[in-house]
């Protein structure tokens, strides 16, 4: 009986040992390159840092000299790929980060300033939790990130055995860029690593299997355009060249041009970490990620909003009436969970709605949408102690149920994302749209009530589009486009 014990015992620890994942591919654009060639090899194999404190936390074990790692050009804003040598499995963040080297990347040990720009987070349905825990993830580079050399990091913080019983563990690469062909001249990065982590991290100390409804990625927020926003307006407003009423309204600057050109000047070297915008790219079947554009239609607008309401685009984004034929179905059984990845995460507050579309006897490829729309699922915001908060905000996956009911055929699966930034005046508002083109399958046979129009349901006026949600600060947060449809 002892042998047996002791062999479980071992068993487990050798599982344990063996279970763990590392990134080890880095693709840039369509090029994928070997394993560890750009990515500095670390000594540790595919165990985790825990170490805090640590210099380790930067790029692994072993990872604070990449003289035998080779460098790679990328431009600015250009797609770029980690792939791991296993799909996750532990349940966490995974977060993305830059330094710039001092001179060769080759040299640099990360012990100057990081910056966070993108983090792939949980969302919530039904009272559930669902982590991204893919092979590979993909973003892109900074749009305004000044040409030089880099590391960039990603990790993956396992929190599958909470603190404090358990130890967080850091899943750590780092791979080593060359910026090219950018015009942006400033590049504030404000992170130390380690420091950036701390055991008072509610990100870190969360306990992922009791009362789990909301996370808090840590490391600090990822930079974005509003933080350039904010600093534009702190500049104006010290400048005393603007009266501002209320904290969020347009500025009317009646102002001598030499007395902007100070603030001008400083706004043209200021960086943006963040693309412009965001886009639902994928679709997520079974838990797996069938790629960008593979069952989503490819509009024409890259990541641009729509703030017509009235416009055709409002249905599937600009270009996306037209790109059908391009686009592949996905078979998805009624009742089942599917969801939609994003290219980044949603730095714009609002609501996010998901919408369905039986395309009747035309192939669901060439359907334009104009037919009845049913919403099937929504995540609005959260009110009270004088704050209005989105669920929403910094997460790049959304998953959701196909009512059960759902009858079998195919359908436009329309998800779109209402950023609420700039919405205190009519047209203000911002809609990020995409459509998937699903085959529903199983027994359904319910039919959806209510439904809506596309174009039609929204005017611009409903209170949860036009508004202002800086100030006064709403007390309640009504989602557009009426109740969630019953079959």
């Amino acid at each position: 009986m002892k042998v047996f014990a002791i062999a479980a015992a071992l068993s487990v620890a050798v599982s344990e040992v063996s279970g763990h994942y590392i990134f080890q591919q880095l693709g840039v654009g369509s090029s994928k390159f070997g394993v560890f060639e750009h990515i500095r090899k670390n000594t540790n194999y595919n165990s985790p840092v825990t170490d805090l404190a640590s210099t380790d936390l930067r790029c692994n074990v072993g990872g604070a000299s990449g003289a035998q790692t080779t460098v790679t050009s990328v431009k600015p804003g250009g797609s770029f790929s980690f792939t791991l040598d296993t799909a996750v499995y532990h349940q966490g963040p995974i977060s993305l980060f830059l330094s710039k080297a001092p001179s060769h990347v080759q040299d640099y040990d990360g012990s100057g300033k990081w910056a966070k720009f993108k983090d792939f987070g949980p969302t919530f349905s039904n009272g559930q939790a669902t982590w991204p825990m893919y092979q590979t993830y993909e973003a892109k580079i900074p749009t305004c990130l000044p040409n030089g050399e880099y590391l960039l990091r990603i990790q993956s913080l396992a929190i599958h055995n909470p603190w404090p019983a358990g130890i967080p563990q850091f899943y750590i690469s780092c791979a080593q860029i060359n910026v090219t062909g950018s015009s942006a001249s400033a590049f504030s990065p404000t992170l130390s690593i380690p420091g950036a982590f701390k055991e008072t991290d509610p990100g870190y100390t969360a306990n992922i299997y009791n009362g789990f409804t909301s996370y808090e990625v840590p490391g600090g927020s990822v930079v974005s355009t509003e933080t350039v926003s904010i600093l534009i307006l702190m500049l104006i407003i010290r400048s005393g060249i603007a009266n501002f009423h209320g904290i969020v309204k347009p500025l009317l600057i009646r102002s001598n041009m030499k007395s902007l050109t100070p603030i001008l000047g400083a706004l043209a070297t200021l960086c943006s970490l963040t693309s412009a915008h965001y886009r639902f790219t994928s679709l997520v079947v079974g838990g797996t990620n069938t790629g960008e554009y593979v069952n989503v239609r490819r509009n024409t607008n890259h990541n641009s909003p729509i703030t017509d309401v009235s416009s055709k685009d409002i249905v599937c984004n600009a270009g996306g009436l037209s790109s059908g034929s391009a686009t592949k179905i996905a078979t998805v059984a009624a009742g089942s969970t599917v969801g939609f990845a994003m290219d980044q995460s949603i730095y714009h507050d609002g609501p996010v709605i998901v919408w369905l579309s039986p395309a009747g006897s035309s192939n669901v490829t060439t359907y334009d949408g104009s037919g009845p729309w049913a919403k099937i699922w929504e995540l609005g915001a959260e009110t009270g102690n004088g704050q209005i908060k989105f669920p929403a905000s910094n997460q790049a996956a959304f998953n959701f149920q196909i009512p059960s009911c759902t009858p079998p055929g195919e359908y436009l699966l329309r998800i779109e994302q209402i950023g609420l930034h700039s919405a205190s005046a009519k047209g203000g508002a911002q809609f990020y749209i995409s459509c998937a083109q699903i085959k529903v399958t199983g027994s359904g046979s319910g039919q959806f009530s209510p439904t809506v129009r596309f174009p039609g349901v929204y005017t611009g006026n409903e209170p949860g589009i036009l508004i202002n949600i800086y100030y006064p600060v709403p007390t309640s947060y009504t989602i557009p486009g009426g109740p969630v449809a019953k079959c």
